[in-house]
């Protein structure tokens, strides 16, 4: 017997609403990462000026700064996408988050403290938070949407990639016009931190443990411990075949049993009439 939860179906406008809903914020919080990511190369030049004013390697340091955040983002990404697998990805996603956006506000205080190394470590914290975030969004994506809507789904999701990488370039330029650069990271830390904070009381549609299944999961997981064989409906439908068996038309003889002992009629009609459905029940027609 399948395990047993409690479980209340929602209706289709509910659940359109809810991904929707999911949609958008992932969709903002790429945008968001995305912004800073890049938003480095927009003050590259005044870190190097602050920091590293009489170095002659400045330039090569400076791009330790991309290196030190790949590096780390490579190493964990795999970690962390096991991780989703194991617990909640919203959690993840979540953590992730406000992990990153402390790191990108205090990366504008190596300023304060002047000190190149500083920057270097923080830019690393922010390369595994976005390791924590990135292969679990689009898996959240896929838990929500259909294999036919995939694709159009991740489009919308990742066209923030593109566009967060311009806002963010843009932003430290303009920080560094108007302020000065420290400014780019500490105007991007708080928006990170509200979704950060929203995206840790989100439920995960994929419950993280096995005993908290969808019921489609339990229904497939029963049939196939019993290799699709049910004694009973095998026993029923050889009863059927039994009585329907002296008929010469045997679609015939199953719409009279239907009609004779379910009260239900069946009705052939055209594929252009329902071309997406190869069958319908109607309550209110039977």
């Amino acid at each position: 017997k399948p395990h047993q939860r409690p479980w209340r179906p929602v209706t289709h406008r509910t659940a359109t609403q809810n991904r929707t809903a999911a949609l958008g914020f992932l969709i903002l919080l790429n945008l968001l990462t995305y912004m800073d990511r890049q938003v480095l190369a927009g003050v590259e030049a005044a870190i190097q000026q602050d920091l590293l004013p009489d170095d002659p390697n400045g330039q090569a340091k400076m791009g330790l700064t991309a290196t030190a955040f790949l590096v780390s983002y490579m190493v964990f990404a795999p970690l962390f996408g096991m991780l989703g697998d194991r617990m909640s990805r919203w959690t993840l996603v979540g953590l992730g988050t406000i992990i990153g956006s402390l790191a990108t506000g205090a990366s504008g205080l190596a300023g304060a403290f002047d000190s190149f190394a500083f920057l270097l470590i923080m830019r690393c914290i922010v390369g595994i938070s976005e390791a924590a975030y990135a292969p679990v969004a689009p898996a959240i994506l896929s838990d929500l949407y259909s294999p036919e809507e995939r694709g159009k789904t991740l489009s919308y999701f990742y066209v923030a990639i593109p566009v967060g990488s311009a806002l963010g370039y843009a932003l430290g330029g303009l920080a560094v016009k108007l302020a000065s650069w420290q400014w780019a990271f500490f105007l991007l830390a708080p928006p990170g931190l509200v979704l950060g904070i929203v995206a840790m009381f989100i439920r995960d549609r994929r419950p993280a443990g096995e005993d908290e299944r969808f019921p489609i999961e339990e229904v497939r997981d029963y049939f196939q411990a019993r290799s699709n064989f049910i004694a009973e409906v095998d026993a029923a439908a050889e009863a059927l075949y039994a009585q329907l068996s002296e008929r010469d038309d045997l679609l015939a003889g199953l719409r009279t049993h239907l009609r004779d002992h379910h009260g239900i009629r069946v009705s052939v009609v055209p594929v252009h009439v329902m071309p997406d459905a190869q069958r319908r029940f109607d309550h209110h027609a039977r």
